[in-house]
């Protein structure tokens, strides 16, 4: 009995949330309201209060369920690659090429609406980091710099700043404000690997000395 009704439970929750998840991104927090997360979710309000507190409770959920989905689709970055430039690229390519698909746009969209409901997630829409890539990218800098890969006196937390910054370029302001066209494949691998080499080289280190170019 106890797990069929803690089965019951996590699916109705999950549903509910899924369904708020979906018109957040459809018609932003604002336009949706619990009526509607009830006749999505084919519950009652009722059923809504006893899973949830209310919309703001849901957001929170929303944004870190949205926050998971991305995270799992870039996958992690190889703090122990031998090849630091492939390996930025590799990366910069999935995590740009996921960021610009229409669901994360929505998902960004969404941070910027909510940002002064104090969500840790929407409060990073400033520096526009809102999976914790950069400071994925801090510990891959940081790790490079001990293996000599790098510079040691480089500032590894400007690093994973400027990659961020440049890797974003304008396309993610473009595609959320609907301005422009819609990259293509080929032009982000390219906008990558520049981005990938210009990082590398300047923080290069002498293959013979391992010490700063």
């Amino acid at each position: 009995m106890t797990g069929g009704h803690t089965l019951k439970t996590t699916s109705t929750r999950e549903r509910i949330l899924d369904a708020a998840i979906e018109l957040f991104l459809e018609n932003g927090f604002h336009t949706t309201n619990i009526d509607s997360v009830a006749a999505r979710s084919r519950s009652s309000k009722q059923t809504i209060y006893k899973y949830y507190e209310g919309k703001e409770e849901i957001l929170q959920h929303a944004l870190t369920r949205l926050t998971e989905e991305f995270q799992n689709e870039i996958q992690s970055i190889n703090n122990d690659a031998e090849d630091l430039g492939n390996e930025l690229a590799d990366f910069g390519e999935r995590y740009i090429n996921t960021l610009l698909t229409d669901r994360h746009i929505k998902a960004f969209r969404l941070c910027v609406e909510t940002a002064h409901k104090g969500s840790r997630i929407a409060r990073t829409v400033g520096p526009v980091d809102l999976y914790g890539v950069q400071d994925s990218l801090h510990d891959f800098f940081v790790q490079a710099a001990r293996r000599g890969q790098i510079s040691r006196s480089a500032d590894t937390e400007f690093l994973a700043k400027a990659f961020m910054g440049m890797l974003h370029g304008n396309y993610l302001s473009l595609r959320a404000l609907n301005a422009g066209n819609t990259p293509t494949g080929d032009e982000l691998k390219g906008h990558v690997a520049q981005v990938a080499d210009l990082i590398c080289n300047a923080v290069a280190t002498s293959p013979d000395s391992g010490q700063e170019a």
